[in-house]
């Protein structure tokens, strides 16, 4: 183009040698081309290229080249529509063997980290024999990769990177240094503190932190990664988060290592909760979300939490260490589950010693109970009755929350001194302003007249504790309508009583026996009493 000679056969000015066509060098193993852009208007005749030679009557001047240089996609791809990466570069050049010019490139995801966004700055194309720009080569790679002659190496880097880490990070971003793409892959260190607050972190409902985030590439292999933050658990209270160091694998898995360093707060059982050390976190990235499971091991005390959910310690069930095995909490229905569980110390229902002998966890996609059955002591332990005693809780808005106790009727079996037998069924009452916790019921008493006979009736009962006083009654009245024969012409028609402790009388009940009623009130200097009355007729 513009070609003009001397009288002597000479150039007289310098002259462009255009490329017509688009040439692909490959390069990196063949994995990457680089493609010197050229162009020719068949319909004008012209050259519309921008890489061109310039020579003159000295023979080579220089070379402009109008450049892209295109990614395998098994290797990089676009991060806007996952096809091929393509950087671009125009530069004027003296040697070829000196081609280290600075190239645009466009926001990219590496093969096996999806949703990791990078944005390359600072980007050097490398193609130069005789030096390098001022590249800081990772250790790991220099041990295995980086060629005996530094200058050697070919590739692409990038002095700094933005890295936007997946939706499920809630699209958290953070910068970081030294990006390599050649022909062994990518290589990189990429890590930064503070990345995503608690409060801003989301895994299906679960609130999270990335309070550091690390990770090495060095040819395309993860070598290492590594999270650290807080998790947050699907219950409330001052203590419901727990801090995490974990790692990630290629192809969206994560697994954290819970740290418990201190109780939490259990909502769900009105609880707080010890974790052992094997206790661990699960997220899978499923449709651009994390999504938890917790497998736990650990104890909790039960009624220790004393004013959540606007209870106290003597209405509610006290399990000292309640032992649990693979309790898996999770954002699908049921939401809950556990392998074993167990107890040991000491159980209370309120101020009433427990011997549990099951413990049983049910949930559905609506809540979850905890059912206790459970023989239960009662007034100084001279009777003892059993129960079943459920723990609810529901479950909203991705948290757990304690909803109440219910306690079934107390089925009660006593014998006193082997003659005065005491069976029924008691209902729980809470809190009362006289009477405290407790039970009250009607019962059948029973007591042996000899040998082998005996005489019973329903009686009153109540057993309970008020402050510190622990108390309990039994008092009522049968009758016999066809009386039962004594010494002529006397009959008995009727037989009463009651065993006290811890109360003292007051007057008849006016309302049949009803509880509120009752004749009995605790009284703490009172001790153990009996009485007892007879009808007869003559």
């Amino acid at each position: 183009e513009g070609v003009k000679g001397t009288h002597s056969g000479g150039l007289a000015d310098e002259v462009k040698l255009s490329l017509l066509r688009d040439i692909e060098i490959p390069f990196n193993g063949g994995n990457t081309s680089l493609v010197l852009k050229g162009g020719f208007n068949r319909t004008r005749g012209i050259s519309e290229s921008n890489t061109y030679m310039t020579i003159n009557c000295d023979g080579f001047k220089n070379l402009a080249l109008d450049a892209e240089v295109h990614f395998p996609t098994s290797l990089i791809s676009s991060a806007i529509n996952g096809e091929q990466v393509v950087g671009r570069f125009s530069t004027v050049i003296e040697s070829w063997d000196d081609l280290l010019v600075s190239m645009s490139l466009p926001s990219f995801e590496i093969k096996g980290l999806r949703g990791y966004v990078f944005d390359a700055n600072d980007v050097v194309f490398d193609f130069s024999s005789v030096r390098n720009s001022d590249i800081d080569f990772p250790r790991e790679y220099e041990q295995g990769f980086l060629p005996d002659e530094r200058t050697l190496w070919r590739g692409v880097y990038a002095k700094s990177v933005s890295v936007t880490l997946p939706k499920a990070f809630s699209n958290a971003r953070f910068s970081a240094e030294n990006l390599l793409i050649d022909d062994n892959g990518i290589t990189g260190i990429f890590a930064a503190d503070n990345v995503l607050q608690l409060d801003k972190g989301s895994a299906s409902g679960w609130k999270f932190s990335v309070d550091h985030f690390g990770l090495q590439l060095v040819a395309s292999e993860l070598v290492s990664s590594e999270l650290k933050g807080r998790l947050g658990l699907p219950f409330k209270g001052e203590t419901t988060t727990l801090a995490y160091e974990g790692f990630m694998q290629m192809n969206d898995r994560y697994t954290l290592v819970v740290r418990p360093d201190s109780s939490l707060n259990f909502s769900i059982f009105n609880a707080e909760a010890q974790l052992d050390p094997s206790s661990y976190v699960k997220l899978d990235l499923i449709d651009d979300k994390f999504v938890p499971e917790a497998v736990l091991h650990g104890r909790m005390a039960l009624g220790k939490t004393e004013g959540l959910d606007g209870l106290n310690g003597s209405e509610s069930v006290k399990l000292a260490s309640l032992k649990f095995r693979n309790l898996r909490l999770t954002t699908k229905a049921p939401y809950i589950s556990v392998e074993a569980l167990g107890y040991e110390g000491e159980a209370k229902l309120g101020d009433f010693p427990l011997s549990i002998h099951q413990l049983e966890l049910g949930a559905n996609e609506r809540g979850a109970h905890l059912t206790l059955g459970a023989g239960l002591s009662l007034g100084k332990n001279l009777f003892s009755g059993k129960t079943n005693i459920t723990l609810r809780a529901a479950y909203r808005d991705n948290v757990w929350y304690y909803e109440g106790m219910d306690v079934s009727e107390i089925a009660l079996d006593a014998k006193i001194a082997g003659k005065i037998g005491l069976v029924g069924k008691l209902n729980w009452h809470r809190d009362d302003t006289i009477y405290g916790n407790g039970f009250t019921g009607d019962l059948l008493l029973s007591l042996g007249l000899g040998k082998t006979n005996h005489v019973s009736w329903k009686v009153r009962a109540g057993f309970g504790r008020k402050d510190s006083n622990s108390y309990w009654y039994a008092d009522g009245l049968g009758t016999f309508p066809q009386g039962i024969p004594l010494v002529a012409p006397m009959t008995l028609n009727g037989i009463g009583g009651a065993l006290t402790y811890g109360v003292r009388a007051e007057g008849q009940s006016a309302e049949g026996g009803k509880f509120r009623s009752a004749q009995y009130v605790p009284d703490e200097s009172k001790g153990l009493g009996f009485k007892a009355s007879t009808l007869f007729e003559i």
